[in-house]
């Protein structure tokens, strides 16, 4: 799998990393891009979910992760 060089993810870089839920992916995946300032590459984020077991459930993890993280950081 290798992700396109830009920095957001395509329908067809989802799909070829075995993602079931294509829609809700690309958002989240766009989603931390944006919501770490760039610090996340979405592509090469991308590339390495399509190595773990179930993609959607990693990525998933990973946006809940950030989420409270960022919570967590606001509140100092």
């Amino acid at each position: 799998m290798e992700a396109n060089s830009t920095h957001t993810v395509s329908t067809r870089d989802i799909i070829h990393a075995g993602f079931q839920e294509i829609g809700r992916a690309k958002e989240r995946l766009n989603a931390l891009g944006e919501q770490t300032g760039g610090r996340v590459d979405p592509p090469a984020l991308l590339a390495r979910l399509a190595h773990s077991i179930d993609p959607d459930t990693a990525l998933a993890n990973l946006a809940d992760i950030t989420f409270i993280r960022q919570r967590e950081m606001k509140g100092l």
